[in-house]
């Protein structure tokens, strides 16, 4: 059997400057989620997703 172990990642989020739109001039700072980490938490919801479906299989089948 594996035990988990928990890791701790800082990941800074993604710093643009927009214009707002009208004047040219003003414009419009903003923090956002980082890239990496948007595909980090995609991938971690989808093994989720098989680890939950593997085990709804798994009670399906002994329950056979």
């Amino acid at each position: 059997m594996l035990i988990g172990r928990s890791s701790n990642y800082k990941i800074q989020r993604e710093r643009k400057t927009v214009s707002s739109g009208q004047h040219e001039q003003s414009t419009t700072k903003l923090s956002e989620i980082n890239r990496t980490l948007h595909k980090i938490i995609q991938e971690l919801d989808s093994l989720s997703l098989q680890v939950s479906s593997e085990k709804e299989l798994e009670k399906q089948v002994l329950s056979d």
